[in-house]
């Protein structure tokens, strides 16, 4: 995307879209000179390339700036393992007998330290893998918390207490200034407790699907015995568990998705995989609304409107594309 190294570090820090608006107030056309953007950029970007440089240029000869560096510790050994499985580093490095923070640093790649529910090639201590074989169908299968809406490239994380800008972006791995951008956030600013922030993550949604999972799920081997709370639906509750509302309707001999609060309904169990909640394409057609599409396919109207990121002062138009729910 920019043709300087310089430029690409500034687009990890604060996200390639802040950079390019920034590009695009430049009268002069063309892309790829930090040091004529940096005045423009966010604070923390136009510091962070510059020490980043710094510690190059220290680390390359630290005599020259009167330093001298303690030793490097010896390279971990390891050794890759194939797996298939969505798992946690912790809970394979609990089984394994090792330090879970060694395990995710052979790892990095894994922003949200589980393993994808595709093939993976996990790096593991040299001389584990075998015992890491014969352990996977012991280790329970994660979900990790993706309540992320059809295409959009974003997380929801709900705040906790205790929690801050800074520990929310190491997290999950983001710049803080790309977590404000987002949200439209003052770096002064206290996050409430219970309020929910859009994370921006890479390939959060890529495959298309919109994936939701506001908890963090493992292996449930029987059914269990769920009471709706206000504000619940059949699509929401479907969701939190890695099922369908269909599947929870017909489980329980539901007339239709409406429930009320207080119900007790009988959550299918999961069989152990992470499974996207499936949605497929609809085409709006002349005469559609968002009610009528939602009632169509046994959606609240309110789910409906969240997995599109729509309003409900929005407006729809016929050949628009829209997600539904589907089996």
């Amino acid at each position: 995307m920019f043709g300087d190294w310089t430029t690409a570090l500034a687009g990890y820090n604060c996200g390639e879209m802040t950079v390019m608006n920034r590009i695009r107030t430049q009268r002069i056309n063309y892309l790829d000179n930090f040091w004529d953007l940096y005045e423009k950029l966010p604070r923390e970007t136009a510091a962070y390339v510059p020490r980043l440089l710094a510690v190059l240029y220290i680390v390359k000869d630290p005599k020259a700036y009167g330093m001298e560096l303690p030793p490097l510790e010896p390279e971990v050994e390891s050794e890759d393992v194939n797996i298939s499985k969505q798992v946690l580093l912790k809970d394979l490095a609990t089984r394994l007998d090792v330090d879970a923070g060694m395990l995710e640093e052979l790892n990095a790649e894994l922003r949200l330290n589980v393993t994808p529910p595709t093939p993976y090639t996990l790096k593991a201590p040299a001389g584990k893998g075998r015992q890491l074989l014969a352990m996977i169908d012991d280790i329970p299968t994660h979900c990790p918390p993706k309540y992320a809406y059809a295409g959009s490239g974003y997380m929801i994380h709900k705040v906790r207490s205790g929690d801050t800008l800074y520990t929310i972006s190491r997290k999950y791995r983001v710049s803080m200034v790309e977590i404000m951008d987002t949200n439209n956030l003052k770096k002064n600013r206290i996050l409430r407790v219970g309020s929910k922030l859009r994370v921006p993550v890479s390939g959060a949604a890529s495959s298309g699907v919109a994936k939701a999972s506001v908890r963090e799920r493992t292996h449930e081997e029987k059914p269990i015995k769920y009471v709706v709370k206000k504000g619940d639906s059949l699509w929401q509750i479907a969701a939190q568990h890695n099922t369908t509302a269909k599947e929870i309707q017909a489980f329980n001999r539901l007339k239709g998705p409406q429930l009320s609060s207080g119900q007790a309904l009988i959550i299918p169990p999961n069989h152990g995989d992470c499974s996207d909640i499936r949605t497929k394409s609809y085409i709006v057609r002349g005469g559609d609304s968002p009610y009528l599409i939602a009632k169509k396919y046994e959606m609240e109207l309110s789910d409906f409107l969240k997995l599109n990121k729509l309003t409900p002062e929005s407006t729809i138009f016929p050949g628009q594309s829209l997600a539904v729910t589907g089996d």
